[in-house]
């Protein structure tokens, strides 16, 4: 049992290492190689970052539908997909809120939808799989550091759904700089995003077991 248990602490602390070096290289190999312009895609999807309880965006989320409205205007994509839930009950929508910004920075109304129960990356994948595409391309829009766990949950939330779609991944910026309630300079976020990949896959492995096993409201297990 000793032994079982030294081997697993060996692997979790050797996938640490690996996620505290490959997250903050990806960023950075991300933002030097993203083309110019994208291959035309089907839709651009843009995660919320955050979110006041009385609707006021954070920087960091405004900078993340800046950058799919620049992608938007390009012509990469015919329609823009807002994804945020609230930050209090009852309150405004990160989604919603998204979509009024990205309306007021010149992309038609009628161009944009919006998904607003999500509180977390993965559900932010599920929760939006009724506004992508069965098939075709997908543009997801984060800061750098975060792109690889928005391509795994798009990914794992399309496999679900027996969907297949190509995800191109564009940076807002490569790591978050700044935000209103920012806490966590950059070197602590990538640690922060390094456990937050490990917490979604134990997420996903409960998901996966509630469905399974017929569990009521499993999608609350990955907040």
């Amino acid at each position: 049992m000793i032994k079982l248990f030294r081997r697993v602490l060996a692997f979790c602390v050797l996938t640490f290492v690996c996620l505290l070096i490959f997250i903050p290289t990806f960023a950075w190999l991300q933002d030097i190689s993203e083309p110019e312009k994208f291959a035309q895609a089907d839709v651009i999807m843009v995660f919320g970052a955050g979110m006041d309880a009385d609707g006021t965006l954070h920087q960091s989320t405004i900078l993340r539908v800046e950058k799919g409205v620049t992608l938007y205007n390009q012509g990469t994509a015919p329609r823009l997909h807002m994804s945020g839930g609230m930050a209090r009950d009852g309150g405004p929508s990160a989604g919603d809120k998204m979509r009024d910004l990205a309306d007021a920075l010149g992309v038609p109304r009628d161009a944009i939808t919006s998904e607003t129960r999500s509180l977390s990356t993965l559900q932010n994948a599920l929760f939006s799989l009724p506004d992508l595409p069965q098939k075709g391309r997908i543009i997801a829009v984060s800061e750098g550091f975060h792109l690889p766990r928005v391509w795994a949950s798009l990914k794992w939330a399309g496999w679900n759904d027996g969907r297949s779609f190509d995800i191109a991944l564009a940076n807002s910026e490569p790591f978050r700089s700044t935000s209103p309630h920012l806490t966590w300079p950059q070197g602590k976020m990538v640690w922060r995003e390094v456990l937050a990949t490990g917490f979604n896959s134990l997420r996903v492995i409960a998901w996966q077991s509630g469905k399974l096993f017929g569990a009521e409201n499993p999608d609350a297990w990955l907040e």
